[in-house]
């Protein structure tokens, strides 16, 4: 009688480890890589914000999305965040037009 105890308990036991490996670690997975993405989105608002008080005067948009760009790909390479160059690219567009809609709000709101 304890010998089949035994193995449905062993039964049991072997199941909830596949379900385990099967559910939660592909969330965990999931999870770890939209934090990444998060926080390499926020990373590039700050990069963005900095080029923006670094390079003072029109015309140098070339030379802020490089700066950027740089200073993003070191960044993230410490932290070993993977994103493809598209990625970046999405992520610097997106935080340039959050910053510029912010821009023309608070000029809106000033006059």
């Amino acid at each position: 009688m304890n010998d089949i105890i035994f193995t449905v308990l062993e039964a049991i036991i072997v199941a909830g480890i596949a379900a385990l490996m099967r559910y939660l670690i592909p969330l965990v997975i999931t999870i770890l890589r939209s934090h990444n993405y998060n926080f390499a989105a926020d990373m590039v608002e700050v990069a963005v914000r900095a080029a923006e008080q670094i390079f003072d005067g029109a015309k140098r948009g070339e030379e802020k999305y490089e700066y950027v760009k740089k200073h993003l790909i070191s960044e993230l390479a410490a932290y070993k965040i993977t994103i493809t160059e598209d990625q970046l690219n999405t992520l610097i567009e997106s935080a340039v037009r959050a910053m510029n809609k912010e821009d023309e709000w608070l000029k809106g709101e000033t006059e």
